[in-house]
C-alpha cells in the first residue's frame, strides 16, 4: 500500500506499533500534519489479544484528541456492526474491510481528501 500511495503523490509515514505511533504523534507539534491517518485493526478472534485491541482503539481516541481535524480511517479484518460501532465510539471516521487492494485504499483516501475540508 505504501508504494501505491507514494506513486500517487501521497506522503506517508508507516508506524508499525502503537508505541511507535504514540512517539510519532507526540512529535507532530513541530512537523507538517498528515491529511489522513490510516490504522489497521485486527478484530478476529484468532487475531490480536484484547489488550492489543484496547491499545489500538485508544490510539484512535488519542489521534482525535491531539489532531481532531484529521480523519482516522480504519482497515479491519472483519466487518460486523458491533465492530463499526466500537471504532466509531473511539473516534474512527471511516471503516474499511480487508481484503482491500492498495489501489482501493489509496483511491478512497484521494476521494476523501477531494470531497472534504481535510484536503
Amino acid at each position: 500500500m505504501s508504494q501505491k500511495a507514494i506513486a500517487e503523490g501521497i506522503q506517508i509515514v508507516v508506524v508499525p506499533t502503537p508505541e511507535l505511533a504514540r512517539t510519532w504523534l507526540e512529535g507532530l507539534q513541530d512537523r507538517l500534519l498528515p491529511n489522513v491517518v490510516l490504522l489497521r485493526l485486527s478484530l478476529a478472534e484468532s487475531g490480536a489479544s484484547l489488550i492489543d485491541l484496547e491499545e489500538r482503539l485508544s490510539l484512535i481516541a488519542e489521534f482525535n484528541l491531539l489532531v481532531s481535524s484529521i480523519p482516522v480511517m480504519i482497515i479491519a479484518d472483519r466487518d460486523r456492526f458491533g465492530d463499526r460501532l466500537l471504532v466509531a465510539r473511539h473516534g474512527g471516521a471511516f471503516y474499511l474491510k480487508q481484503p482491500l487492494l492498495p489501489s482501493q485504499a489509496v483511491c478512497f483516501c484521494q476521494q476523501l481528501l477531494e470531497r472534504s475540508s481535510w484536503g
